[in-house]
């Protein structure tokens, strides 16, 4: 498994990300067998940032070395999810969205997509600048 974490001026979440990334694998019963990498996925410069862009570079980079992506924002730490292979896309956070936020189309955050997948709908769009609704068309796809 790849994790791709789209980034970008956010030190003070990646200080916090990376040693509770590691710890929770090295931890986690379900999750201990599967080899795990977490890809830093850094976007340079003023423009504003672009999540989908970043993600499609990290698969780029990570499709030949794993089966499965998870696509991670780097202010989201697990206290339990379940990290393992699956054939559908999946989101891996459910708590703390509200009900203002369109969960049953909430696809961002931690998702989860088989490479082969991920591949077959093009991954995310590279269009959008900003915070933008790239996981929602993601999930359309």
């Amino acid at each position: 498994m790849s994790i791709i974490v789209p980034y970008r001026n956010r030190q003070e979440h990646l200080g916090r990300f990376l040693p509770h990334m590691v710890a929770y694998f090295r931890r986690d019963k379900l999750d201990h067998r599967i080899a795990v990498t977490i890809n830093i996925i850094e976007q340079y410069g003023d423009a504003p940032f672009n999540r989908g862009k970043l993600a499609n570079c990290g698969f780029a980079l990570t499709r030949d070395s794993s089966d499965y992506v998870v696509i991670h924002d780097v202010d989201y730490l697990p206290m339990w999810a379940d990290y393992s292979w699956s054939a559908k896309p999946a989101r891996l956070i459910w708590y703390g969205l509200t009900l203002a936020e369109d969960w049953k189309n909430f696809f961002g955050a931690v998702t989860l997509l088989d490479n082969a997948v991920y591949a077959k709908v093009n991954g995310f769009p590279n269009s959008y600048w900003g915070w933008g609704p790239e996981d929602l068309e993601l999930s359309y796809r």
